[in-house]
This record gives C-alpha cells, sequence and structure tokens, in this order.
C-alpha cells in the first residue's frame, strides 16, 4: 500500500509538470501570434538556431531556446537591431532564465522595431546595453 501511494505521488507530480508545461507553450504560441505584421529572424550560432527574435513595431520578444542562462547580477543579453551598412543599434536587453525553451518580452523604449533586417543578440557585462556589441553570440535575417 505504501509504494502505491508513493507511486500515485509521483504520477499526480508528473501530470501537475505536464499541464504546467503545456499552459506554458499555449501562452507562448498565443503572443506570437497575436494578429499584426511581425518581423521574426532566427537567431544562429555555430549553425544553430538558439533563439528567435520576434519583433512588432513597438513590441520586442525573445525565444530562446539554447541560450546559457546568464547571472543577472552581472550581466544581461542585448537584442541588437542591424540596419543595411549602419551600425548596430541596441534594442533592449532581457535575462535567459532557464536552459529550456522560453518566452521573454525585452525591455525596449524604442519604437520601429520591426524595421531591422537583421537582429544579433549579444551578452554584455553589467546590467545594460552598452553602445556598441561587446560579444555578439548569434545572428539572424528576417525570412521575407
Amino acid at each position: 500500500v505504501l509504494s502505491l501511494g508513493a507511486w500515485n505521488v509521483a504520477l499526480t507530480s508528473d501530470r501537475d509538470a505536464a499541464q504546467a508545461t503545456a499552459a506554458e507553450q499555449s501562452e507562448m504560441l498565443d503572443a506570437l501570434l497575436e494578429p499584426g505584421r511581425a518581423a521574426v529572424a532566427p537567431v544562429v550560432e555555430d549553425g544553430r538556431t538558439v533563439a528567435t527574435v520576434v519583433a512588432r513595431e513597438d513590441e520586442l520578444r525573445v525565444v530562446s531556446d539554447g541560450l546559457p542562462v546568464n547571472d543577472d547580477n552581472a550581466q544581461t543579453y542585448v537584442v541588437w537591431g542591424l540596419a543595411d551598412g549602419g551600425l548596430p543599434q541596441a534594442l533592449g536587453v532581457f535575462d535567459v532564465v532557464t536552459p529550456q525553451m522560453d518566452l521573454r518580452t525585452v525591455g525596449s523604449t524604442a519604437t520601429g522595431l520591426d524595421e531591422y533586417p537583421v537582429y544579433a543578440i549579444s551578452i554584455e557585462p553589467g546590467r545594460q546595453a552598452p553602445s556598441f556589441p561587446t560579444e555578439i553570440i548569434g545572428q539572424g535575417e528576417v525570412a521575407s
């Protein structure tokens, strides 16, 4: 009887975890499928997609999938917009809190976030975006 009770607790815990994961994935899809124009750029590092930037006129989101968790006391990730022939523009910062797939809203006060043909992500020391990226870890073009 004791082992049956333990098995039931484990089964309930697994079911709750699966329901939580399904709810998170549903929220992610709802957020990404909002009506309207969006610029979508897979960010590639060493031939592997580690994130996807989803930019709308006044909103920027990143789906991280393989980016390492950053130390939120000492560093931050920065999304950069790369215009044709122009200097990189810091669009906003975010943290990666899990190595699993996760949707992060990027804090940004800029507008026209969806107007860049290429987006990049860097990891930066400190908690603010520098004027120029220190170490770009990946970039990607907007699919046309």
